[in-house]
């Protein structure tokens, strides 16, 4: 029943309802940039990549070129040392704006506006008969989320920050702007591998040119940059070397952060999870089917993100009872020599049965000590 002081009649009030369930769906009524001020983040991250980018460039490869001094009094070696880093710092500078631009761009997939995943359907399927479910409520219903009215597939959950459903969510990451999920995971892992070896290539590098600014009396504005992008690059280094360790053992055991803090907080053990095929399949799922482009920020996981290779698993775990039962066998046959001598006695005493002996046979059952009870 309607409430007569809304002013909305029965039909009236199906459409103001229907258009309220519209507006959650993220990509009708929520556009991310709108909200200016969760870009700071991002404009945080960009110059400090600006600022170390400059520093270096000027403060540390420039003085190393040796433009400025003449011919003979250059140091052929120190001048090479130069060009060599240039070239690596630029390549790994490119790579690492680059899988921070795609990180940044790349919507790392939502649940598809179809009426199998509409939770305002009822179609009277249950949650065994989608291809590859895994995950249902205690219940044994399908999982939906209450906000953008939908069905959620394996791995996948709402965020509250993007206002959707991700697939294959790994976390909220704001330095990014972005979910981390399906499509967008392999860019942000390699982010982390840029971001680590750039980092740690700055400082590495950099000891020489701050050693100098130490012992020359040369101004204190240049000393201050070298030692401070030393320090930043040092820090963000070892930070980043860290996340990205964590990362590599999340992907190998084809688990989400996500998924990691749930099994922690169940307190019972990682072990192996659902979805592990291997850590060849479990590299192939995130970084994609071709090992060679791996480490290059193109490509992707194949798939949709909505099923997560129910016959592979099924195919492993046979697998796995197979190579379980070879060990049992093996075992077995080990044993089997022990046991030949029992096998012969039979052997020897059948000829000692008569016929009246084996007649009487049928007979035990019936009674006496050889009944079976």
């Amino acid at each position: 029943v309607v409430p007569s002081y809304w002013g909305l009649s029965r039909s009236g009030f199906r459409t103001a309802m229907s258009g309220a369930e519209s507006s959650l769906q993220p990509k009708a009524a929520y556009r991310k940039e709108s909200e200016w001020p969760k870009l700071i983040p991002v404009v945080f991250v960009s110059s400090i990549i600006a600022a170390q980018y400059a520093i270096y460039s000027f403060a540390h490869l420039r003085p190393m070129m040796q433009q400025d001094v003449a011919g003979n009094q250059v140091n052929v070696g120190k001048q090479f040392r130069g060009m060599v880093e240039f070239l690596v710092f630029n390549c790994l500078s490119f790579m690492l704006v680059t899988c921070y631009v795609l990180a940044i761009k790349v919507h790392p997939g939502g649940v598809p506006q179809t009426p199998e995943w509409q939770s305002t359907v009822e179609d009277g399927r249950a949650p065994s008969e989608l291809p590859g479910s895994i995950e249902t409520k205690r219940s044994g219903e399908r999982r939906h989320c209450k906000w953008c009215v939908l069905y959620k597939p394996d791995r996948a959950h709402h965020c509250r920050v993007c206002r959707s459903c991700i697939l294959r969510m790994d976390h909220h990451c704001p330095w990014i702007y972005n979910c981390v999920g399906f499509f967008n995971y392999k860019y942000f892992f390699l982010l982390l591998l840029y971001t680590t070896l750039t980092c740690n290539f700055i400082w590495s590098t950099m000891t020489e040119s701050v050693r100098d600014a130490f012992l020359t009396d040369g101004p204190f504005a240049h000393m201050f940059l070298l030692l401070f992008c030393e320090t930043l690059a040092l820090f963000l280094g070892l930070l980043s070397l860290v996340f990205f360790c964590f990362h590599i053992w999340l992907m190998t055991k084809a688990m989400t952060t996500i998924e990691f803090c749930e099994k922690s907080s169940k307190k019972g053990g990682y072990g192996i999870s659902d979805y592990c095929q291997g850590w060849y399949g479990n590299c192939t799922a995130a970084l994609g089917n071709n090992p060679i482009i791996w480490l290059l920020p193109i490509g992707g996981p194949s798939g949709s993100g909505l099923y997560f290779a129910a016959e592979k698993r099924n195919l492993m775990a046979q697998e796995r009872r197979g190579s379980r039962a070879s060990k049992l066998s093996a075992r077995g046959s080990k044993k089997e020599p022990r046991a030949a001598p029992s096998q012969s006695e039979p052997a020897e005493t059948e000829p000692e049965v008569t016929a009246p002996a084996a007649e009487a046979a049928p007979l035990l059952p019936t009674g006496g000590e050889g009944s079976v009870q």
